[in-house]
């Protein structure tokens, strides 16, 4: 390839055949449900399943990134909510940093196990606002998917 300091327009018609058809818009089909939630202080067990799925081309599903962050968003959220013993949702848990590790694709809708552990927590005061920092260690299936999350949320204390 040609070595050059400029860049080049790519046309659709090139990009296209090249993009990811569950990154595009697959993943904006799919859908799931929390159906259990065990929740122990600073750790949480939870069962989801898949009620709709994106199947690839050979029809297929896997569990995607990009679902895993939502299930994981979730989950904080209400996570966070239980340990300040809220009973409804009164804030959101503002993720501010995510990683996340596949290290063995997960492959069946109906019983996907996600187990959260508080791995840090802080606070901050001012006259009449709490700031509250959690980072959250993920485990999906038996550590296919380990995810560490930071979030935090602020509420008026009254």
């Amino acid at each position: 390839m040609p070595s050059s300091n400029k860049f080049r327009l790519v046309e659709p018609t090139e990009w296209r055949p090249l993009i990811s058809p569950y990154a595009y818009r697959g993943y904006r089909q799919e859908e799931y449900e929390i159906t259990s939630i065990e929740f122990m202080n600073k750790s949480m067990n939870a069962t989801c399943r898949m009620t709709k799925t994106y199947t690839d081309k050979n029809g297929k599903w896997h569990l995607h990134g990009i679902m895993a962050i939502s299930i994981s968003n979730e989950l904080k959220q209400i996570h966070a909510h239980l340990i300040n013993n809220l009973k409804k949702n009164e804030f959101k848990a503002a993720m501010s940093h995510i990683t996340m590790d596949f290290k063995r694709p997960i492959s069946t809708p109906d019983n996907i196990s996600v187990k959260l552990l508080i791995t840090g927590e802080k606070k901050k005061l001012t006259d009449d606002v709490i700031t509250k920092i959690y980072t959250w260690k993920f485990d999906f299936c038996d550590e296919s998917f380990i995810a560490e999350s930071t979030a935090h949320y602020t509420r008026k204390i009254s």
